[in-house]
């Protein structure tokens, strides 16, 4: 276990598009703080579609994400005149023009711009178009680092839900 700071990517690669999160955690003597993390999420809803999603917990507070200080409804988290999609969720249907996936390629990255501050979340997707494999990235809405300069990080990969995650790499 070795911590990571500044300006770097993590990323994993997994089996199935299902209880599979990488992790930032924040380091504080030496041991992850588990108060304090960032995490990109793969998972199914009960429906069995695929939803990306971003967690975290600021100072012990769950799924603070835009850095507010408190955890707003999600109605007042969706940005302007788009109401039919949370910004930190994406739910991979493959009926939407913008997201037209329904599946990752097993690939999920967050990357930690140092200089800005930020933390941007991304995932893997793939998906055949007139008989061809297409992939790419797309990328959850990026949340603001809480941290002082200079803060270390855990990466962690995370069996999400009361599931098992199987990864091939991270």
């Amino acid at each position: 276990r070795q911590a990571v700071s500044g300006h770097f990517y993590a990323e994993a690669e997994f089996e199935a598009d299902e209880h599979v999160a990488l992790a930032l955690i924040h380091e504080k003597d030496g041991q992850p703080d588990l108060a304090n993390y960032t995490m990109l999420c793969i998972d199914r809803n009960a429906q069995g579609v695929v939803v990306v999603r971003v967690r975290d917990r600021q100072q012990g507070k769950a799924d603070v994400l835009d850095n507010t200080g408190k955890l707003l409804p999600w109605n007042e988290r969706r940005r302007g005149r788009f109401k039919n999609a949370d910004t930190y969720e994406h739910v991979l249907t493959g009926k939407q023009y913008s997201v037209p996936f329904d599946r990752t390629n097993g690939k999920i990255r967050i990357f930690h711009d140092g200089p800005a501050g930020f933390f941007h979340f991304y995932y893997g997707v793939e998906k055949k178009i007139r008989g061809k494999l297409a992939e790419g990235w797309m990328e959850v809405a990026p949340s603001k680092d809480w941290a002082e300069p200079g803060q270390k990080f855990f990466v962690a990969a995370v069996a999400c839900s009361d599931g098992k995650a199987v990864f091939k790499n991270v």
